[in-house]
């Protein structure tokens, strides 16, 4: 979503800067593994970590000559005053199990929805039709005022970043593949690969920001090759979480993905450049 919107608003001619808080930062860049994805997917804009919002907003804006600040995954973050609220929620697991953390997925009871400016509801292809319906009827009641938008995760294309080279996602159709990674919703990347991939003979799961030595790379590698497969895939977070790929020992491709707005797509775009035009000419 945020490399969405960075690139939406350059394209309105705006210099916008992405703020995350940088968890887990790697080495030796410094930088968490979401902070490289969006660095590599984002040549132009400026991607800050930092855990105080408050100073890297104000780096961004006095070094960086930014005049749009994206605060990624800050919506509990109510120190940084902010203009528009965007908030995703999953149509797999829309609610989180409807408990708060520990017990459950969610930050804040499901009535914080009510701060929301615009809610995008993601994977929605995923997802059965009707159960899509049901969560958007509930959201609309937990958020009445805000703007309801539906997207996908679409594969755009392939990187093969030990050669340096790109291909088109039909490459993958006539493979066999392994696949391993270690997100948040494994089973949603699972679920891409098998949509574009012709035969997955394996899937590995780690943790989620997992930090992967050279003996797991080995081990994936090892068991790709008993497999048969003559591809292993991988998201552009895990490849940033990796030294070296090569352990591998079978060609690695990441799997580039991009949100689609697939309804509700000029409704946001018009409230977000209506929040910047706000702003410049001097409202809160």
């Amino acid at each position: 979503m945020v490399a969405y919107l960075a690139r939406f608003l350059e394209g309105e001619g705006l210099n916008p800067a992405v703020l995350m808080r940088g968890y887990r930062p790697m080495k030796p860049s410094g930088l968490g593994d979401e902070a490289v994805a969006l660095q590599r997917v984002l040549p132009n804009v400026s991607v800050l970590c930092n855990r105080d919002r408050v100073a890297v907003a104000k780096e961004a804006v006095l070094s960086h000559g930014a005049d749009v600040l994206l605060l990624d995954d800050g919506f509990q973050h109510q120190r940084l005053a902010r203009d528009l609220d965007v908030v995703t929620v999953d149509g797999l697991c829309p609610f989180g199990g409807g408990m708060l953390l520990p017990a459950g997925l969610l930050r804040e009871p499901l009535s914080s929805l009510r701060r929301a400016d615009v809610i995008v509801l993601t994977r929605t292809d995923q997802a059965c039709e009707k159960s899509v319906g049901e969560t958007a009827r509930r959201l609309r009641g937990l958020a009445p005022k805000a703007l309801l938008a539906r997207s996908v995760h679409r594969v755009v294309r392939v990187i093969f970043p030990e050669e340096g080279e790109e291909g088109a996602v039909s490459e993958l159709s006539s493979r066999r593949v392994a696949a391993f990674c270690g997100i948040g919703r494994p089973e949603s990347f699972r679920r891409t690969v098998e949509s574009v991939c012709g035969d997955v003979v394996l899937f590995r799961e780690f943790p989620d920001h997992y930090g992967y030595r050279d003996e797991d790379l080995r081990e994936v590698g090892r068991e790709a090759r008993d497999a048969g497969a003559e591809l292993i895939v991988t998201t552009e977070k895990d490849y940033a979480r990796m030294e070296d790929a090569r352990g591998l020992g079978v060609r690695l491709g990441v799997i580039a993905i991009e949100l689609i707005v697939t309804s509700g797509e000029d409704e946001l775009q018009k409230c977000v450049m209506k929040a910047v035009h706000e702003v410049a000419g001097g409202g809160d």
